[in-house]
């Protein structure tokens, strides 16, 4: 997971857009 030394993110922050990007990808699929 590539973090953005200048705006880093927790880790509830990691797993949120995480969890996002799954779905996303789920409901493209």
């Amino acid at each position: 997971v590539l973090v953005d030394a200048d705006h880093p993110m927790t880790i509830r922050e990691l797993i949120s857009h995480k969890l996002t990007y799954q779905a996303t990808v789920t409901s493209a699929a």
